[in-house]
């Protein structure tokens, strides 16, 4: 008979479970040193001139399982770091990182997944704040995320993250310029704690 399962997870684990690896060449664009102005955001996301707009269009691509708009939100030589402090299955290990065509491959399949029936996503985003090494990094803390998917059974499984903390690092595209004079700005590199955050 049909039931629920509650089942905790790390924000990486959710994706990993759905991950289907794609061929790169199919993911990454051509870039060229023109400058570009990009068309108006879709309806519903924000004008990606802005770190924190671009945490804003993030977590509404989860909630509307949008790969096309997910995707321009990453640099091409993204990385995301996972938590070391997660646990880990010795027969298909979790890598310590990976880049931008497995991060999308993840995420694209995951939100084309018939069995998903609806994401959520809230998190409490800090600061911007400079960094040595990365740039500019945000802070985010807080995170609650559901998967909510079903089996061949239709039995209803949600997958849950919750109050983990995540840090996003940003880089200024120059060669974007909107229509008001500001910049595009990417994500570069996504860490998945351990920091502080509860899971």
């Amino acid at each position: 008979s049909a039931g629920t399962r509650i089942l905790p997870s790390a924000f990486p684990s959710t994706l990993a479970l759905f991950c289907l690896l794609l061929p790169a060449a199919a993911l990454i664009g051509c870039e060229d040193d023109k400058k570009i102005t990009p068309p108006p955001p879709p309806p519903g996301y924000l004008e990606q001139s802005s770190p924190a707009n671009v945490l804003q269009n993030l977590s509404t691509a989860y909630e509307r399982k949008n790969c096309a708009e997910y995707w321009k939100l990453f640099a091409d030589d993204f990385v995301f770091v996972f938590n070391p402090e997660d646990p880990n299955d010795p027969y298909t290990p979790t890598p310590p990182e990976w880049g931008f065509p497995r991060e999308i491959a993840a995420a694209c399949s995951l939100f084309a997944d018939r069995r998903v029936d609806a994401i959520t996503l809230s998190w409490s985003v800090g600061d911007l704040q400079a960094h040595h090494t990365y740039g500019w990094e945000i802070r985010v803390d807080e995170v609650n995320l559901n998967v909510n998917a079903r089996n061949d059974n239709t039995e209803l499984w949600i997958f849950q993250v919750r109050g983990s903390t995540q840090v996003f690092y940003f880089r200024e595209d120059t060669t974007v310029t909107f229509p008001g004079g500001k910049h595009k700005w990417l994500i570069t590199r996504w860490e998945d704690g351990p920091f502080g955050g509860v899971k």
